[in-house]
């Protein structure tokens, strides 16, 4: 027979013993703690989306308009829930460390730029609020302007760190966009617009270039500095020239000759007019959906017409007209 060795066990002290046991005790109250923590997490984000479900409905139902603003409001909460630039934490900084995402609402990023991500912030409020008052039009140049100028001056603001900073860097990029897509229907595209987009895109992108330090990324740090120029003269111009003009509104009793509506993400609504500046051509007048499907060709429209603040005219549907 083979002998067996057995090892003998290990003796634990009392105290050892006690110690493992409140370890684990401890253990198990933490494991409890996570699963309330999660549960009431989660109750509040249902509890939260059946309360904002209603309340779109209800609004959809009885008035479109509070939907509008309620939708902003949501939005402009959201953007202040992510931001990092210490707005956040000052709001929350007497929130309950035991409440639900006490530790999400109350944290800050330290390595962040304050400037820069305080920058992002207002933009995207002002952006969701611009067409609403003028004021808003200027703080989101000024904010954009904050941006463009710590692009170019600091180095961690670069095409190939876009993922670490990307939220307080594509504001840049996003709502100059948006902007643009947005305030390019009605308006006639003249020289000024195109002389003020290409200057500005060649200055800028020349400073851009004499920031960049030599490396295998420059000519992808150039392009998005070129994309960027592009965006914003395109959008700050836009912007000036529509929610800054004070000129006084011109009137034309137009007929509807056609009409046509594109689809893509979204679908866009066109009605065709006579163009009162070149009698021989038809201009796309865009209107909403409602709208679109009021009017039938043939129907007669008021078309309100402004200067613009840099000439370029830009024009809205403003009603059916009467039948006489």
């Amino acid at each position: 027979m083979s002998k067996r060795n057995h090892k003998r066990k290990k003796q634990i002290s009392d105290e050892e013993r006690e110690r493992r046991q409140q370890l684990a005790k401890k253990r198990k109250e933490r494991q409890k703690l996570e699963k309330k923590r999660m549960i009431a997490e989660f109750s509040a984000v249902t509890l939260i989306g059946i309360i904002f479900l209603a309340i779109m409905i209800l609004s959809a139902i009885f008035n479109p308009k509070l939907l509008v603003i309620f939708l902003i409001a949501v939005a402009v909460i959201f953007i202040l829930l992510l931001d990092q630039s210490g707005i956040r934490s000052f709001l929350f900084r007497w929130y309950p460390d035991t409440f639900v995402f006490a530790e999400e609402l109350k944290e800050h990023d330290t390595e962040r730029s304050v400037p820069m991500q305080l920058a992002s912030t207002i933009s995207w409020c002002t952006f969701m609020l611009y067409s609403q008052h003028s004021i808003f039009s200027i703080i989101w140049l000024i904010c954009i302007a904050i941006g463009l100028y710590y692009m170019l001056t600091t180095e961690e603001y670069s095409f190939e760190k876009g993922a670490k900073y990307s939220g307080s860097v594509m504001f840049l990029l996003i709502t100059p966009m948006l902007l643009s897509v947005a305030l390019m229907y009605n308006v006639r595209i003249t020289k000024p617009f195109i002389v003020f987009t290409t200057v500005f895109t060649v200055i800028f992108s020349v400073i851009y270039a004499v920031c960049i330090h030599n490396g295998n990324k420059i000519y992808t740090r150039l392009i998005y500095g070129i994309i960027v120029s592009v965006v914003c003269a395109s959008s700050g111009f836009l912007l000036i020239n529509k929610n800054l003009d004070f000129s006084e509104p011109h009137e034309y009793k137009l007929t509807v000759e056609d009409k046509d509506y594109s689809s893509g993400r979204t679908t866009t609504y066109y009605i065709y007019t006579q163009d009162w500046k070149n009698p021989d051509k038809l201009l796309d007048i865009k209107v909403n959906r409602d709208k679109y499907y009021e009017l039938e060709i043939g129907d007669s429209v008021i078309i309100e017409t402004y200067n613009g603040t840099f000439n370029a005219e830009h024009y809205e549907y403003i009603k059916k007209a009467p039948v006489q």
